[in-house]
């Protein structure tokens, strides 16, 4: 590793050449060239060809903390320990630091995305990702490795392979805990929306974070649970995001309050269907669909609303009537995501997959 030293900052790069072009101006890039952030990070690209990630801590505990050990050393570790592990893991440039604050360089790779994206904007190729998630998956479990905040939108997408980013946190252990299982099981729980029982039982029992198919449906059933608990926990605060238009689940135009996709994408409203109800009717569905959204739970999807009264609801073509056998199923994954629904409310589309049939009388 090359040790540079660059206006108070200290890095650590490979190359020595890696902030020629874009360091001397970083703040400006930050704005113009953001690709997401929050109050105490920030991720931005450079020429599309490699992303930084950039730490600044808030409070005083926090700040001394990543004084002490950088957010961005830690990850940078992190990673180049996958590799030498043999995980495929985003190729990571170089680290810096100044005081509290870090950044964090990783390659760019050309037309990626991330398994999350491919996964909402792909279904047909749902088989081969859930393929390549188990594999990755497996030799996580297989080198031992936690992960301890596993979804698909920290997998990456390029030339037909996954591989990890955001690896903040990962550490290795002898023996996974219940609750690291739980934690691993995340990655399939996030897709449950796409996934029945039986595709998580063999997901979980064939990539090992389950020993049998018995334990992985033990697994699976509490997993649902703890993620169905969580977001119930944090619905109140979502709720006030969403009312307020925060821009991850949100955007508006031209007066009509659009609905932003799992993938970050708008919702396209050209085939959808528009009734009107009296303003709390209204906002009751639109806030409902959002919380079966976040709950994983299938339903006809909300997709905008306008002056307080008018609801765009999507329009799936709907089949033959649903079997009692996947009504059953369905009722009882909502149950355990903390969700209660009447039969009579579920149908099933022409594909055959069932979904519960969001109106005003629900």
């Amino acid at each position: 590793m090359n040790k540079i030293f660059c206006n108070g900052w200290e890095w650590a790069v490979h190359e020595s050449d890696l902030l020629h072009g874009w360091f001397e101006h970083w703040p400006d890039l930050m704005d113009s060239a953001s690709v997401k952030k929050n109050p105490v990070r920030s991720v931005f690209t450079v020429d599309d060809r490699f992303f930084v990630k950039y730490f600044s801590p808030s409070g005083v505990f926090n700040q001394l903390r990543s004084f002490i050990i950088p957010k961005a050393a830690a990850e940078f570790k992190s990673g180049v320990a996958l590799e030498q592990s043999g995980i495929p893991v985003v190729r990571y440039l170089g680290w810096g630091r100044k005081g509290a604050q870090s950044m964090l360089v990783s390659a760019a790779e050309p037309g990626a995305v991330t398994v999350l994206q491919q996964w909402c904007r792909q279904p047909q190729m749902r088989p081969v990702l859930l393929k390549k998630i188990a594999d990755v998956t497996r030799l996580l479990v297989v080198k031992h490795w936690f992960h301890p905040d596993y979804h698909a939108g920290n997998l990456l997408w390029s030339d037909s392979n996954v591989c990890l980013v955001d690896v903040y946190g990962l550490r290795q252990t002898n023996n996974f805990s219940k609750k690291q299982k739980l934690r691993m099981a995340s990655i399939i729980v996030g897709l449950r929306r796409d996934i029945n029982d039986d595709e998580a039982h063999k997901f979980l029992a064939d990539t090992g974070i389950a020993g049998s198919l018995t334990e992985a449906a033990s697994i699976w059933r509490d997993a649902l649970f703890v993620a169905g608990r969580r977001i119930m926990h944090n619905w109140p605060k979502r709720r006030r995001q969403i009312l307020d238009g925060y821009s991850k689940f949100v955007e508006t135009k031209d007066f009509i309050q659009l609905r932003k996709l799992e993938d970050g994408s708008i919702a396209d409203l050209e085939k959808s269907v528009k009734a009107v109800y009296a303003p709390e009717i209204a906002l009751d569905l639109w806030l409902l669909s959002f919380r079966l959204e976040l709950q994983g739970i299938p339903h006809r999807r909300v997709l905008a609303i306008e002056q307080n009264n008018t609801v765009y609801f999507e329009n799936p073509e709907v089949g033959a009537e649903v079997e009692p056998a996947k009504i059953l199923s369905f009722i009882n994954r909502a149950a355990l995501l903390g969700i209660i629904i009447e039969p009579n409310t579920i149908v099933q589309l022409k594909d055959g997959k069932p979904i519960l049939w969001l109106n005003e009388t629900i």
